[in-house]
Parts: C-alpha cells; structure tokens; sequence
C-alpha cells in the first residue's frame, strides 16, 4: 500500500493515521480479471424449484394465467396453493351457471309434487289422495261408509281412515235427493282397500210418469232411484183400485228425497139397499134376484108402469164418492126394455138400456153430491119389466159412510 501523504495537523496534535476498512456488507468487491465458471447448487432432500409461470394482466390488473401455465394462487401466509377442479364455480361464470342449476332444479321439484298431487286428466274423473308430498308408497286402511256424504265429506273420511295414495274414481247416477252426495261405494264400508276405490255420486232425477201404475210397480220404481215413498190412499171411481193418481212432486220435477204418491183406493162399502130414501115410488129392496142366469143379492128394484117412471132419492150430504151396481131385469118378471138413469143433484151423471138376458156393471162418481136420485123408465109396452140394481153399494170413507147409514 503506498504510504500516506501528509496530513494537516489538527488542534492538539497530530492527527493519527488512518487504518484500512473491512468492506461493508453488498458493497461492491472488485472486478475479478476473469469470469468465474458457473456453478449448480443441487439441493438434497428439498423441493424441486417451481416452474416459471408466464401471466398477463386482465381486467383491473387481475392476473391471468396463460393456456399451459400451471395455475396457483398465494394464500395468506405467502405460499402457494393450487386450484381445485371446483375454482371455476368461484368465477363470475360459475356463479350465475350455479343460479340457472338451482332455478332449473326447483321447477323440476315442482312439476313432480305436480304430477303426484294433481288429478290426472283422461279416463274419467279421479284424484290422488297424498299422505306426504313426495311419499310414494300408499297406505292401505279399511274404507269407511260413504253413503250419504257429499264428495268432499267422502274424500275427507277417506284420509281419516288412514287410506292413502289410491286413485278414486267418480261415476254420476240420476237418483233422488240433493246432487253430489254418494249413492255407492266400491269396495264396501269395512273392507280393506287393496286398489282403486269407485264412488257414485247423485244427479237430479225427474219425476217419472207413474199415473195409472199399479201401487206396487211404481213404489219399485221410486225406491231404486233412492225416494223414501210415502202411500197415501184415495177413494177415486174413476180408477182402479190400487192404482196411481198422481205423485207429489209431479210428474218430470226434480226427485226430492222424499215422495208422495197417491193411490186409488176402494174405500169402505155400505148397501145401498140398507140406507134410508128421502123419498120412492115403485122402488123398493130386496136380498136376491136373478139377473142375465146370475143370482144377485142386496139389490134395489124398481117397476116402472107403461106411462109411469120409479124412482128412489138419497141423501148421501158428500160423503160418498162412488156408487157400483150391476144393473139388469129381474129374470122372472116381464120381458120388456127400460133405462135407468142416475141422477146427481139433478144432474144426469149415467144412463143404462137394460132388457131380458142383458146387464151392465156401473160405476158412478158422486163425490160432492148432496143428493143420489135413481130414475127408471118403461120401453113401452104391457109388459113392463122389473130393473134390477143387484149388490148396489155406496163407497167412501168410513166416518161417511156411517153419517149416510145414520150411524152418526
């Protein structure tokens, strides 16, 4: 080292010499005349240096990796970790494909609780019964009886009876009473359900045409549509005895539950020939005669002369309402012709031509007449015959019948 120069001196004293300085940390040591040979440090037991990783910048400077690099990310410590298979759902793409999937899995939800709860279209009219939403499985119980439960009451009774998962099917029938209301149940009340359960519901049913059906064939009739009939019976002469007059509601209105039908009825009977007459000529009664070879009894018979009628009067005050006899000459006396003719309250109500060997069965309607007048006239002739009204007898109610005969 060359030797110092002089110094200037300092005040008091000669300064001191100054030392050599070890060199400072990353200072620059000198230029080596010749480049060192390059040497590899291999670490033993250590990780094996990373790859480079090329990166561009994306928008506001976020990094992306290019195609081939292999991709990381830093954590909060200042490692590195990879990427899973799942980072692209972290991405702005991956969050709205993850909304589209959820949406598109609640309408599928929605279209199969749907499908299960839903009545299916087609083959008639049904529904499901669910136990739970998603519940596949039906619950087999006993069914319960239906008769008589409108539809929702039914369907109502059916879950409470623990039956569940079964289709019902529904068919309509005219039948009396309100509509909608089960008439029918298949599989009866009692019986396990093992399929389908059928229900038949009520519709209106009209009145049908029943005047003049036998009382027996028209309660049928009215039964099988579910009517509960109620008989209530009529002395009418017009008609057959048992027969239908009229129903209530008539004929073609809608069937209520409950029915009246009002049937032709004979009545009681009381002998003409034992009720007393206002007033008589050439009538009198008596207990037989032959009319046409058929032996009579209980009869009215009246003579009337060549030029002079016969005839009985009544007073029967309303409470008759039919008046049978059969009418004839007496077999035994005279061969000639005559009319009879039955009066009502002086209105001619039925004329009969009798003669030898011929007769007629009579049937009167005297319903509200005051008084009964019987009138017999000759064919002309010497030989008037004697007319006979064999078995004449007043029909109608009993209490009636007993005023007339004086009874009461």
């Amino acid at each position: 080292m060359p030797a110092a120069g002089p110094h200037p001196t300092t005040p008091g004293g000669p300064r001191p010499p100054t030392l050599p300085q070890p060199p400072r940390p990353g200072a620059a040591g000198p230029i080596p005349d010749a480049p060192a040979e390059p040497t590899a440090t291999i670490a033993i037991g250590g990780p094996a240096p990373a790859p480079e990783r090329r990166r561009r910048f994306g928008r506001k400077g976020s990094p992306t990796e290019l195609p081939g690099s292999a991709a990381t990310t830093t954590d909060s410590a200042g490692g590195d970790r990879r990427r899973g298979p799942l980072a692209f759902f972290r991405t702005r793409r991956g969050t709205l494909l993850r909304w589209t999937a959820l949406c598109l899995g609640l309408i599928l939800i929605g279209w199969s609780v749907g499908y299960l709860v839903m009545p299916r279209s087609g083959g008639g009219d049904q529904i499901v019964i669910p136990k739970e939403a998603f519940e596949a499985t039906a619950t087999r119980g006993d069914m319960p009886s239906l008769v008589g439960l409108n539809r929702d009451a039914a369907v109502a009774a059916i879950g409470d009876a623990g039956v569940s998962g079964i289709t019902i099917d529904y068919r309509d029938k005219p039948a009396a009473g309100p509509t909608g209301t089960v008439i029918a149940q298949t599989p009866a009340a009692g019986v396990a359900v093992t399929d389908g359960i059928e229900l038949t519901l009520s519709v209106p049913a009209p009145m049908p045409a029943l005047k003049g059906v036998p009382n027996r064939d028209a309660r049928t009739t009215l039964e099988d549509l579910g009517a509960i009939v109620t008989v209530e019976s009529v002395v009418d002469p017009a008609a057959p005895a048992g027969t239908v007059l009229r129903t209530d509601p008539a004929e073609g209105q809608p069937m209520p539950s409950s029915v009246t039908m009002v049937v032709a009825d004979p009545g009681d009977a009381l002998s003409l020939s034992t009720v007393s007459t206002v007033s008589s000529s050439s009538c009198s009664t008596s207990s037989s005669a032959s009319v046409a070879g058929k032996t009579l009894s209980n009869n009215v018979t009246c003579t009337p002369g060549s030029s002079k009628k016969a005839e009985a009067e009544y007073a029967i005050n309303r409470n008759a309402t039919l008046l049978e006899a059969t009418v004839g000459t007496d077999d035994t006396k005279g061969k000639g012709g005559a009319t009879v003719t039955i009066y009502g309250d002086d209105r001619p109500l039925k004329t009969v031509n009798v003669g030898l060997g011929r007769s007629e069965d009579i049937r009167v309607d005297v319903r509200n007449m005051m008084r009964l007048r019987i009138v017999v006239t000759s064919g002309g002739g010497d030989d008037s015959p004697t007319v006979v009204l064999g078995d004449a007898r007043l029909r109608g109610s009993t209490d009636g019948l007993d005023q007339i005969a004086g009874r009461r």
